[in-house]
């Protein structure tokens, strides 16, 4: 109350005022400041913030392979990664040696069959009248998956897991210290998520003739008598090549640094059966077995001559391997030679087309 009066009674013997900035005073009339009013100033009320969802954990890698390599965890550290299981589609025999019954088997051993990769890689590879395994690089972003069985001794087992998934395991377990490539053996935990759960096409260990094979063109070559079928967007090329008759290169444009080259060699290639030491130049420092045309596709082509001869399989560049086939008449050998990749840059389809030339290929006179 007191408060109160004083504050009237001021108001009372007001006499004048002043603003000073943003106040307002008021004085008697002895020029007394008796009050003084202050301008309140409003601010808005700020906006209830929107909850915003839970950071979640970062995982310590990214999905894949590659970033896997690149930054590898500590071992027996569970992390997640992303990739294709070559297990899921056809595969070979597993190779290596067989582990002792108080020995672990290493999946090293038969990595093609249990790859993972961040790409799809065939384990297996189709020619002409043979079938091999694909081989992964060193220097390739792949892993080996394994499981708990494979750490029992004397178990030589690959995992069953789907063609494309998320995994959740570990590198580095102990039970796979002894293996080459330990530091790339990826023991599974669990499937996290499946993408496929099989090959969306898978490779068949027959090859199927390609589109429109009937109607490809043919070059033939008049003076050393045989012609051949190629697809109508490859590039038939003459080539200087000493100690051979002829050379052509077939160039696709798909797969410009592999072309298939057809080399006519004078004298005929045979291995003489009275004489195993013996062999041609052709067969020397080579793995080769027989060639018979008509059997790579599965069903007879129109007008094979079902020529005999050799496949034979060379050494090649890191990272490819090549193969030719040789076809022998009238004292010339005839050499249909391809250099194709391996590993993640393998291509079936390019192997598919080679078979197809070999099964074309066509002699004036068998």
């Amino acid at each position: 109350m007191e408060q109160e009066a004083a504050y009237i009674e001021a108001l009372r013997s007001a006499a004048a005022y002043r603003v000073v900035d943003d106040r307002l005073e008021i004085n008697n009339a002895a020029g007394e400041t008796t009050l003084v009013f202050a301008r309140e100033e409003f601010l808005p009320v700020p906006p209830t913030p929107t909850p915003m969802p839970p950071t979640p954990t970062p995982m310590p890698h990214n999905p894949g392979v590659a970033d896997l390599l690149r930054d590898p965890p500590a071992p027996g550290e569970t992390i997640e990664v992303d990739a294709y299981f070559s297990g899921a589609g056809p595969v070979l025999s597993p190779e290596g040696p067989i582990p002792r019954p108080d020995e672990v088997a290493c999946p090293t051993w038969w990595t093609m069959d249990a790859a993972l990769t961040d790409r799809q890689f065939p384990a297996i590879l189709v020619l002409p009248n043979a079938i091999t395994s694909n081989t992964l690089p060193d220097d390739a972003p792949w892993l080996v998956a394994t499981e708990e069985e494979a750490t029992k001794p004397g178990v030589r087992r690959a995992p069953q897991l789907p063609y494309h998934a998320r995994l959740r395991g570990h590198l580095g377990h102990p039970a796979f210290a002894h293996c080459p490539h330990a530091d790339r053996i990826f023991f599974v935990e669990e499937v996290v998520k499946v993408y496929e759960k099989e090959p969306s096409a898978p490779a068949a260990y027959q090859l199927e003739l390609p589109a429109g094979y009937a109607d490809w063109p043919r070059h033939h070559d008049a003076d050393l008598g045989y012609s051949l079928p190629y697809p109508p967007n490859w590039r038939v090329e003459s080539m200087a090549e000493p100690d051979v008759l002829s050379a052509i290169a077939l160039h696709a444009p798909q797969w410009p640094g592999n072309p298939m080259v057809v080399r006519v060699h004078d004298g005929e290639t045979h291995r003489d059966p009275a004489d195993p030491a013996s062999r041609p130049p052709l067969l020397e420092g080579v793995s080769y077995g027989p060639m018979q045309q008509g059997l790579a596709f599965g069903k007879a082509i129109e007008d094979s001559q079902h020529l005999a001869g050799y496949q034979v399989d060379r050494k090649a560049d890191p990272g490819q391997r090549e193969a030719a086939v040789l076809f022998s008449a009238h004292d010339r050998t005839y050499e249909l030679a391809l250099r194709y990749p391996i590993g993640l840059d393998a291509s079936q389809p390019l192997l598919t087309t080679y078979g197809a030339i070999v099964e074309g290929f066509r002699l004036d006179a068998p």
